[in-house]
């Protein structure tokens, strides 16, 4: 669990001898993700895809939604190793803003949403 916890070490010699040291231990939440806000799709091989980063879930927990300015659907993935290449039914997708929508669970249980804007330039 999340939380700061004194942790202790005792030790017994065969003389019986004994020492004890304890120190504080601060358990935190793990989970961090980077999400870009612009990818470009202009085959130089660099940012290609709109691939968030993140460590810290439920590998089974993970889904992230694309959604163009209409609100229709154009990218859904369930593989946070999958990322979005600007098509939409093997169709290259025009310059634009679409919403992203990533949800997951966190090691610890809690859950995550994110709601953002990807900017795609050509």
């Amino acid at each position: 669990e999340i939380g700061l916890y004194e942790v202790c070490l005792k030790i017994i010699d065969a003389n019986d001898c004994e020492s004890e040291i304890c120190k504080p231990i601060n358990i935190y939440s793990n989970t961090h993700i980077y999400i870009p806000n612009v990818f470009t799709k202009n085959n130089d091989g660099i940012n290609e895809f709109f691939l968030p980063i993140i460590y810290g879930y439920q590998e089974n927990s993970y889904q992230m939604i694309i959604y163009d300015r209409w609100g229709k659907l154009i990218f859904s993935t369930k593989n946070a190793k999958e990322g979005w290449n600007g098509t939409y039914k093997g169709r290259e997708v025009t310059q634009d803003v679409y919403t992203y929508k990533i949800n997951y669970i966190t090691f610890s249980g809690d859950e995550k949403e994110y709601l953002g804007k990807i900017t795609l330039i050509k």
